[in-house]
């Protein structure tokens, strides 16, 4: 999939007077798409039977952006020259806050209940930051949008100064945050004056030779340059592809070096990954790493010869590797994991044909971001080249690499109830605002994966499961499931049919059941 050179998001406070300008220049533009943000959103809203992102849960909007975000890169993707997204950075309430509610808001902020007097919210998604590589600002005074907001009687839009004031304020510091991460180009436009905001964005726009690598795009190159020089497959030969952290064992490598480390080194990676899951939050995850020291590379040997694995994963990654090519994609410290791998008698090496090849993100001058873009890109890029992919992860990190996989596999680390159908979650779950969503965004996962024509989750251990998720699999079947040709998809996993035949199974297998201490005793 090649996406066209330029991908411009044009972003302002609304009642700026951007869609004007660029709806009067597009018929000067050739070979250019052209979209508005809202009206992909108001699309795919109206797929799952909704009008309005109010009253939605965190997770719900987030999957929605994420459905929008996916079709403007099909879009860019159809051999245009150009691509022009008109959106927002940030998006403040439409309605004023009345002079009460304001004066209380202001208190909140006061004693740190709140962050802000206003509610905003973030227009940009994590595939955005990615996607686009130039970002235009247009600005006006305050007067002059709320000039042009009264004229607009079809909108409802914010009249005040404070609130104009605070969703230009918003825009600008979101615009600077999202192009300081991602290296895309920032332009600011004037539109006080309509002449020379046009004047501006046609010189903006219609400039040959604007093309700008951004870092997300300089390591996505890195990455299919990698799939690339894996062999040519056979006929439907399969590659296996595999998360390590929490899906091949019960650990986050990271973590525990981190915290043994100490240096506060911990505490600033937790608090890097609250700005998201963003290809920076990864860059900034590495340098966090390399800040350790010296000490690093002896705990990097010391953690991973105490890793464990999950029961039956040995044997499902020697099964794999007599069908194809075996590799696995980390957002952590690739090193860990081959030492962990050969530990367990399984080979591993620099490539396919030596054995299991691990690439990750904290590997010396090697490392790849293995973000959510960064190991979608590598499966994307394997499938074109003709192999089945088989994908297994375990969190957010890993959805666009199950999304693209054949076969798709879900490490459930935990039990929880989930409704995948956007138009059917219950209405607790579109008014308050999700602690899971807050921690490893399982739920976006699943509502995201609901649809894969071909998709399994596999507890990772007795008590864990995505009630409500796809069927069940193992480690040990998952290569059989993975390639048997009489499969058929069943109905979401089910408390009564699934869960508690499982969880019974598991607890009378337990060395502290009664049975299991009664055996022992015999012996």
């Amino acid at each position: 999939m090649s996406l066209c050179p330029r991908r411009i998001c044009i972003i302002g406070p609304r009642g700026v007077g951007k869609s004007h300008a660029v709806r009067e220049l597009l018929p000067e533009l050739k070979n250019c798409v052209h979209v508005v943000g809202s009206d992909l959103l108001k699309a795919e809203l109206g797929k799952h039977g909704l009008s309005s992102m109010e009253g939605l849960d965190d997770v719900t909007k987030d999957v929605l952006r994420q459905f929008a975000s996916e079709e403007m890169v099909k879009l860019a993707s159809k051999g245009c020259d150009i691509f022009i997204c008109e959106g927002h950075a940030a998006l403040l309430p439409a309605r004023s806050l009345g002079r009460a509610e304001k004066a209380w808001r202001k208190v909140q902020v006061w004693l740190g209940k709140r962050d802000s007097v206003y509610d905003v919210s973030v227009g940009f998604t994590e595939l955005d930051k990615a996607f686009f590589n130039e970002v235009i600002l247009v600005e006006a005074d305050p007067e002059v949008i709320q000039e042009r907001r009264l004229a607009d009687k079809d909108k409802q839009r914010a009249l005040d100064m404070d609130s104009i004031c605070a969703d230009m304020e918003a825009e600008r510091s979101k615009a600077a945050e999202i192009c300081r991460e991602s290296g895309a180009a920032l332009r600011v436009v004037d539109a006080n004056i309509p002449s020379l905001t046009k004047a501006t964005l046609r010189g903006l726009l219609t400039a040959s030779d604007c093309t700008i690598e951004t870092a997300p795009m300089f390591h996505q190159r890195m990455i299919r340059e990698a799939a690339i020089r894996l062999p040519a497959p056979a006929a439907g030969q399969p590659i296996f592809l595999f998360d390590a952290d929490n899906t091949l064992g019960p650990h986050d490598a990271s973590q525990i070096i981190l915290k043994v480390i100490g240096n506060g080194l911990y505490k600033r990676m937790k608090d890097n990954f609250k700005r998201g899951y963003s290809h920076y939050s990864f860059l900034m995850h590495r340098h966090i790493h390399q800040r350790a020291g010296e000490r690093f590379d002896a705990h990097v040997q010391g953690l991973g010869g105490m890793i464990t694995l999950y029961d039956g994963v040995a044997d499902c990654l020697r099964d794999a590797l007599s069908r194809g090519p075996v590799v696995v994609l980390t957002a952590g410290i690739p090193e860990v994991w081959r030492i962990a791998l050969r530990k367990h008698g399984l080979p591993v090496g620099n490539a396919t044909a030596d054995g299991i090849v691990v690439h990750g993100l904290v590997d010396g001058d090697s490392g790849l971001v293995m973000d959510e873009q960064g190991k979608e890109t590598f499966a994307r890029a394997v499938k074109e080249r003709g192999y089945y992919v088989v994908a297994a992860g375990d969190s957010q990190i890993d959805t666009g690499m199950l999304r693209i996989a054949d076969a798709a596999f879900v490490v459930a680390r935990d039990f929880a109830e989930y409704e995948p159908k956007i138009s059917k979650r219950p209405e607790h779950k579109r008014t308050k605002k999700s602690r899971r969503f807050e921690n490893i965004k399982n739920e976006r996962l699943f509502i995201l994966m609901a649809g894969h024509p071909r998709v399994f989750q596999i507890p990772s251990y007795g008590a864990t499961m995505a009630i409500g998720g796809p069927q069940l699999s193992s480690f040990g079947n998952l290569v059989n499931d993975a390639l048997r040709a009489d499969y058929v998809k069943k109905p979401p996993a089910d408390v009564y049919a699934d869960y508690f035949p499982r969880f019974l199974e598991w607890i009378q297998n337990l060395p502290e059941h009664p049975k299991n201490k009664k055996a022992k005793d015999a012996k």
